[in-house]
C-alpha cells in the first residue's frame, strides 16, 4: 500500500459514501477529494483531518473503490506540515478480519464489506432458498398452514410434527457455513414455538379456531384489523374536531384514516367535505362532488357520505339533488337532526306563495272590487 502514498486520488464518478457513517472531518476530505486529484501529502497539508486517521480513511476508500488512482509522483513524500517525516509512515494498512476492516466512521457505525464467503453447498443452498420462501409464507399463514397439519391433527401428532421441524430450524442446529442466517432462522423458529404452543393447549386452539372461521389468524390479517381499529379511531377524531370547527386538525386524522384504510368511503367523503369548507373555485367544487360520488358509490346507504354530499349540492345550488340526499339521510337515520332541518326549511319554503315549489296558483280576486280592478 506504501506505493498509493505518491499517486494521484480522485474520488470515483459512481462514488457513494453515504452508508459509511463519515464524521465531519472525514466528509471534507471526501469533499476535497472530490473537488479535485490529490495526493496524500497534499491532503495532509490542509489539516482537513488528524494526520492519524487520514491514511486509515484514504485505505478504506480504496478498497472500498471509492477512490481512482493517478500517476504516481516520486518526489515529495514530505509531510513538513503534518509533523510526520515521511507519508508512508502514515500509510500501514490495519489488519482486516475474516469479514471485516475496522469501520472508517468516526461513530465506528459502517463497517467495510469484504468479499462474499464461499459458495455454499447444494444442502445449505436449499436451506437457504427455504428459509427465503418460509420468511416470504411466514405472515400470509395460519398456525396450521405453518406446520403443515390441519385442524383435526391430534396433539402428540402436532408433538411429533413441531419436533421434527425443530432439529431443522433451531437455530442452535444451525452449521457454521449458515450462521449469518441465525437471525432468519430464529424467527422461523419462534413463529413454529407459538404456532406448537397455541395448537396443543385445548383451550388456547379453541379459541385460534374460532378466530380462522372469522379471517383474522395470520399475521397479514391481524395487521389489517389493527389498521381498521386504528382508522376508526383517526376518523372520530377528525370528526370530533370538525365539530369544533378546527379544519386543519381534522384533516390531519382524516387523511390518517383514509392511509390506514383506503377503501372506506366515510372517510374518502370526509376529506372532500373537509376542502369543500376552504373552496369556492366551481372546477375543483365539482371534482370534489366527483369524490362523494365515488364514496357513496361505496355504501350507497351511508349516512355521512350521504350527507355531505347533500352539503355540497346546497353549495352549488343543486338543490333537487341535495333535498334527495338529505331526505335519504332522514329515512335511514331518523334522528339525524341536522338533515331533518333541512328538509323541514325546505318545506316551509316551499309551502309559500312563490317559493321553490309554489302550493298551487293564486286565487282568482272577486266581489266588487274584483270587478273594478279587472283587466
Amino acid at each position: 500500500m506504501v506505493k498509493f502514498a505518491t499517486a494521484r486520488l480522485a474520488l470515483s464518478p459512481t462514488s457513494d459514501v453515504s452508508s459509511f457513517g463519515l464524521g465531519e472531518p472525514e466528509q471534507n476530505v471526501v469533499a476535497a477529494l472530490r473537488e479535485r486529484s490529490q495526493t496524500l501529502a497534499e491532503l495532509a497539508s490542509r489539516r482537513l483531518i488528524e494526520p492519524s486517521l487520514l491514511a486509515p480513511l484514504v485505505y478504506g476508500l480504496l478498497v472500498t473503490k471509492q477512490l481512482e488512482l493517478g500517476r504516481a509522483e516520486g518526489a515529495n513524500t514530505e509531510l513538513s506540515t503534518s509533523g510526520v517525516t515521511n507519508v508512508s509512515s502514515l500509510f500501514t494498512p490495519p489488519s482486516p478480519s475474516a469479514s471485516s476492516v475496522a469501520p472508517i466512521g468516526m461513530g465506528g457505525s459502517a463497517a467495510i464489506s469484504m468479499p462474499p464467503p464461499p459458495a455454499l453447498s447444494a444442502d445449505h443452498e436449499e436451506f437457504r432458498r427455504e428459509l427465503a420462501e418460509r420468511s416470504r409464507l411466514a405472515s400470509s399463514q395460519n398456525f396450521f398452514a405453518m406446520l403443515g397439519i390441519d385442524q383435526s391433527t391430534p396433539k402428540d401428532t402436532i408433538d411429533t410434527v413441531f419436533f421434527g421441524l425443530a432439529k431443522r430450524w433451531h437455530p442452535d442446529k444451525l452449521p457454521r457455513e449458515l450462521a449469518p442466517l441465525r437471525s432468519e432462522v430464529a424467527s422461523v423458529f419462534s413463529m413454529l414455538s407459538e404456532a406448537h404452543a397455541t395448537l396443543t393447549n385445548d383451550k388456547k386452539r379453541e379459541n385460534y379456531i374460532r378466530l380462522v372461521a372469522d379471517g383474522g389468524a395470520t399475521l397479514d390479517d391481524q395487521a389489517l384489523i389493527r389498521d381498521v381499529v386504528d382508522a376508526s379511531t383517526e376518523f372520530q377524531k377528525a370528526e370530533i374536531l370538525l365539530k369544533r370547527r378546527d379544519f386543519s386538525s381534522s384533516e390531519e386524522h382524516a387523511k390518517r384514516a383514509l392511509a390506514l384504510d383506503p377503501d372506506s368511503g366515510d372517510h374518502i367523503a370526509l376529506i372532500a367535505h373537509l376542502e369543500i369548507q376552504r373552496t369556492d373555485e366551481p372546477l375543483r367544487l365539482k371534482e370534489l362532488v366527483a369524490d362523494l360520488d365515488r364514496a357513496v358509490a361505496k355504501n350507497a346507504r351511508s349516512v355521512k357520505s350521504l350527507y355531505y354530499r347533500a352539503l355540497a349540492y346546497k353549495k352549488l345550488g343543486r338543490t333537487h339533488d341535495a333535498m334527495t340526499d338529505f331526505r335519504k339521510v332522514s329515512e335511514l337515520d331518523p334522528d339525524h337532526v341536522d338533515a331533518a332541518r333541512e328538509v323541514r326549511l325546505h318545506q316551509m319554503r316551499s309551502s309559500k306563495p312563490g317559493g321553490l315549489e309554489s302550493a298551487g296558483p293564486a286565487p282568482k280576486a272577486g266581489g266588487f272590487f274584483g270587478k273594478l280592478f279587472k283587466r
